[in-house]
């Protein structure tokens, strides 16, 4: 059975467990310099976790746990469902374009959805996590983490990603935290940890 007080009960290690990129900034540091500057060091600072956290880059495309095609680092899309039915494989230089260009648009959303109050009040670490998390699930806007941080929660909005486990598998909505799941997306359910822990150990 799922557990459904989860995330209340607390997490541990308490520590941030995303890699964080050389010379990046500390993870409880709230980045300055406009929302220019502030998108361009979140894209930098979110390819480098990426790559342990989707496993590295993988160039032919492939179902994931929901049966959806998948190529590059975790990249889904019209042109990876082409190619996953043509059974053709991208480029190194092809996958990172698209993921750069993937992370400038969703950092740019997330940008416009939260208040600039908040965004002036959100550490390096909480981009980072929300970044990570958004990647995955591209429903930060109208998600409940989206709705806890542009209210100011920001406890609230770090634990809500771990919430979101589930996966259609069959036609049937699963929860990936079910013991029988664990094979099966088990992977899952591990981003989302890291994404939680990460977030609550930098504010």
């Amino acid at each position: 059975m799922s557990n459904p007080d989860y995330p209340k009960t607390p997490l541990v290690p308490p520590k941030p467990q995303f890699p964080k990129q050389p010379g990046a900034p500390d993870w409880k540091s709230k980045p300055k310099g406009g929302p220019v500057a502030v998108a361009a060091l979140i894209v930098s600072g979110l390819f480098f976790a990426l790559k342990p956290s989707e496993g590295g880059r993988i160039l032919k495309p492939y179902l994931d746990s929901a049966g959806i095609p998948t190529a590059c680092m975790g990249v889904i899309g019209p042109e990876v469902t082409r190619r996953y039915k043509a059974g053709l494989k991208f480029t190194d230089a092809e996958c990172e374009t698209m993921e750069r260009t993937y992370l400038n648009k969703m950092v740019g959303r997330m940008q416009s959805c939260v208040p600039a109050k908040v965004q002036n009040d959100m550490t390096y670490g909480e981009w980072i996590s929300y970044g990570h998390w958004d990647y995955n699930t591209g429903a930060f806007c109208s998600s409940s983490v989206g709705r806890n941080l542009t209210a100011g929660n920001h406890v609230e909005a770090c634990k809500s990603m771990g919430k979101y486990t589930y996966i259609t598998l069959h036609g049937v909505k699963r929860n990936c935290r079910d013991p029988d799941m664990k094979r099966i997306c088990g992977g899952l359910v591990t981003r989302r940890d890291l994404e939680v822990n990460s977030c609550l150990n930098s504010l």
